[in-house]
């Protein structure tokens, strides 16, 4: 609601986290795997390039989003509303796109030519903003992560996630299952 900043401080800081788990994600897969899949396997070099573009175009609408938040968390009113929603929903659309794009090109490719140790680097430079600090965002990002993977994904990310997240994470699906998708 308008001037409600109880409310857009909790929505603040939760997209905050979204974004800065999207940047770390992306991040990782900028140092640690586009390098590897580039030399391991030069004939989907399209691909990774087409991904690499998305990690810029996303990038620029989190930017775009980020220059909004903090004056919309101090003061939420309706067009500074109007305009974040906007933003998010672009950055959304964006994100959608690439991971459904990523899902169907890039993962064979790591399930082919990454290693298990080496995704258990990618994966754990991707979850190193997680801390203490923002425990309960984390668990929340783990459950979206997770929810509606096939089991052999779900093996594969939790290996990479440090011990302290992973344990948490089981202990979240213990206590709210993930549900499984037709």
């Amino acid at each position: 609601a308008v001037g409600d900043t109880a409310r857009s401080t909790a929505v603040g800081a939760h997209l905050d986290f979204i974004v800065a788990a999207l940047h770390h994600h992306h991040v990782a897969e900028d140092e640690l795997l586009w390098p590897k899949l580039r030399a391991r396997v030069p004939a989907e070099s399209v691909a990774v390039a087409r991904m690499e573009a998305a990690h810029q175009s996303i990038a620029n609408a989190t930017t775009r989003v980020q220059a909004m938040l903090l004056s919309w968390v101090r003061a939420p009113e309706a067009p500074a509303t109007e305009r974040l929603a906007v933003a998010v929903a672009e950055l959304s659309s964006q994100t959608g796109e690439h991971l459904t794009d990523e899902e169907s090109a890039v993962v064979p490719l790591i399930n082919a030519h990454v290693t298990e140790q080496e995704w258990r680097e990618i994966t754990a430079m991707g979850a190193a903003f997680m801390s203490r600090r923002n425990v309960k965002l984390a668990l929340v990002l783990g459950g979206m992560v997770l929810d509606g993977s096939p089991d052999e994904e779900r093996r594969r990310f939790l290996a990479g996630v440090p011990l302290p997240q992973r344990l948490l994470v089981r202990l979240a699906r213990v206590l709210v299952p993930v549900r499984r998708r037709p």
